[in-house]
């Protein structure tokens, strides 16, 4: 078949022929070019859709890592707020502590004062029971005197009632001597 193709070219001056063959050159030449240029442009398409793959993926992957990124920055700001939150609750209850350890110290005073008191006053019952003591023993000194009292009372008493009577029955036997 390339002898068909060539039989045309077989009345030609040579320098047509060389021309005609530097031409052929230039087409063979350019054909393999534009071969090579094809696969380089299927390579670079095909590189170039890997890319655009790979953007995309890249792309999906950033707007995931957005999400992310927003969900974190949400949850930061969460935390933020809950530790401002915390920090004027522990204000608050560290200020509520102060107070309670203000009124447990006054307490403890009133408690020592208290307790000071008791301790005077379990003194002065103490001085009242010894006081109570010894006016129970004076009591009941007493009482063995008024009843030793009582009893010479009761004897001397007696003896005035028997010596009245004595005296009666002295004047009566002197009557009746009288009367007789």
């Amino acid at each position: 078949m390339s002898w068909a193709r060539d039989e045309w070219k077989l009345d030609l001056p040579n320098t047509a022929l060389r021309k005609i063959s530097e031409l052929e050159n230039d087409v063979e030449n350019l054909r393999k070019s534009k071969q090579q240029q094809q696969l380089q442009l299927e390579t670079v398409s095909n590189s170039l859709q890997k890319q655009k793959q790979l953007n995309a993926e890249e792309k999906a992957g950033n707007s995931s890592l957005r999400r992310e990124i927003q969900e974190l920055t949400r949850k930061c700001s969460d935390l933020e707020n809950q530790e401002e939150k915390s920090q004027i609750d522990l204000k608050a209850k560290d200020n509520k502590i102060g107070l309670l350890e203000e009124q447990l110290h006054k307490a403890r005073e009133k408690l020592k004062e208290e307790e000071d008191k008791n301790s005077e006053m379990l003194n002065q019952v103490d001085q009242q029971k010894l006081i109570v003591e010894v006016t129970e023993n004076e009591i009941g000194q007493l009482t063995v005197e008024v009843e030793r009292i009582n009893e010479t009372k009761a004897q001397m008493v007696k003896d005035l009632e028997d010596n009245e009577m004595i005296l009666s029955l002295g004047l009566l036997s002197d009557d009746s001597d009288i009367i007789t």
